[in-house]
């Protein structure tokens, strides 16, 4: 699993998005209890991350198609930029005291932009840093960063803002880009597309749609990962609700919510090479469905803190055990030349289609509860499971 490690270019990479992923998780906590301290709509919670989103509805697919035709690491240095600038404007804003619901939404809808054009190139960088032979295992090893950071960043958080308050989780988050600008300084491996790109963008775009279309796995892969985005994973814009209001629990213990969520997924990441050797990509993917819908299941039925906990390590387990199975296998299937338009179509769906999602767990959590939207995307989650292995035999058998 750790041979990407081998390969210069990946440890300094990976090295520097550890320390921008524990920033990004201190401001993901910070933010989520600063929008709770605002406004007690479950809606305008909802908004935020709708907001927060929404570029990537708009932008992912183009993105996607600016991988396939433009230098990865020198653009990453915009991008990278741009979202340290974000996060530099929401810190000064919070700690002068002047910060408004408004004022999040925008910079969420500018730093949601930036975001939608650096996810496609990030992901298909670490194919030019490792090669496809070790990408599987690179992939797993990017979760496992961003795991530990999420077991790291949002206990942290929980201390920071109980000290300091909610704007210097910002002003670090702002400075940790920076170590990410730093790797890409240094990485030696060319980036540059193997060829000029001969044709416009548009018709950049309309190619890999078609060529998704032709791929049935690819497509049914893209499928799983769509849905759940929608219907299942906006759950965590309930998790300060969930913490404040059910479990009568402080920032600390939100914090410790998501650290726990974090545990469960840094041991999904570590075991997936196991987990797709011994029973194959396709049933480790779809049984980890299974584990995330009985996890919401539960986690929507609990009123007690430590059985949260436990429904937190079993969800965030599950969730990078299904994501990262997806991801590598669909960067496996993809054509060399189609890479960065697939990865793009992933974002897309990944997280593109979250704003739908933010809007509509927001509203049902508005109209019912907060306990009977997370159980719906429990729910969903367990169909997909079921569905998907008895009807797609060309993903159970991946």
């Amino acid at each position: 699993m750790f041979r990407p490690l081998l390969h210069r270019d990946y440890r300094l990479y990976w090295s520097g998005t550890l320390v921008s992923f524990t920033g990004t998780w201190l401001q993901s906590t910070a933010l989520s209890w600063l929008v709770r301290s605002l406004t007690a709509s479950p809606f305008l919670l909802g908004a935020v991350a709708f907001c927060s989103s929404a570029p990537m509805f708009a932008l992912s697919l183009f993105g996607g198609v600016l991988a396939d035709r433009l230098d990865k690491r020198r653009t990453l240095f915009f991008t990278q930029a741009a979202l340290s600038g974000c996060a530099t404007l929401l810190a000064y804003l919070t700690i002068s005291g002047r910060v408004q619901i408004e004022h999040i939404m925008l910079i969420a809808l500018a730093s949601g932009t930036a975001a939608a054009l650096d996810a496609p190139l990030r992901q298909s960088l670490v194919y030019h840093l490792v090669g496809k032979q070790d990408l599987p295992n690179a992939i797993a090893l990017n979760s496992v960063g961003f795991n530990s950071a999420r077991i790291l960043g949002p206990a942290l958080a929980g201390l920071i803002i109980a000290a300091w308050g909610q704007g210097v989780c910002f002003a670090l988050n702002a400075a940790s880009f920076g170590a990410v600008i730093l790797a890409l300084v240094m990485v030696r491996v060319d980036t540059r597309p193997a060829q000029e790109p001969s044709s416009s963008i548009l018709s950049d775009l309309r190619g890999g749609l078609m060529y998704i279309r032709s791929q049935k796995t690819i497509l049914g892969l893209l499928l799983m990962m769509g849905i759940p985005h929608v219907l299942c994973f906006p759950y965590q814009t309930m998790l300060p609700i969930f913490a404040r209001d059910i479990l009568h629990q402080g920032a600390g213990g939100f914090g410790a919510m998501l650290s726990f969520a974090g545990i469960g997924a840094l041991t999904g990441a570590m075991s997936i090479y196991h987990l797709s050797r011994s029973m194959g990509r396709g049933r480790t993917m779809i049984v980890a469905a299974g584990v995330v819908g009985l996890a919401l299941i539960g986690l929507s039925q609990s009123t007690s803190y430590p059985v949260t906990l436990a429904c937190m390590v079993l969800a965030g387990y599950g969730t990078v055990v299904y994501i990262a199975s997806i991801n590598a296998v669909l960067q496996t299937l993809a054509s060399d030349r189609m890479r960065g338009r697939v990865v793009g179509t992933y974002v897309f769906v990944s997280q593109g289609l979250s704003p739908i999602g933010s809007l509509w767990i927001g509203g049902l959590a508005e109209f019912s509860s907060p306990q009977f939207a997370v159980l719906s995307g429990g729910l969903v989650f367990v169909a997909i499971s079921v569905i998907v292995w008895l009807r797609r035999p060309d993903i159970r058998l991946l």
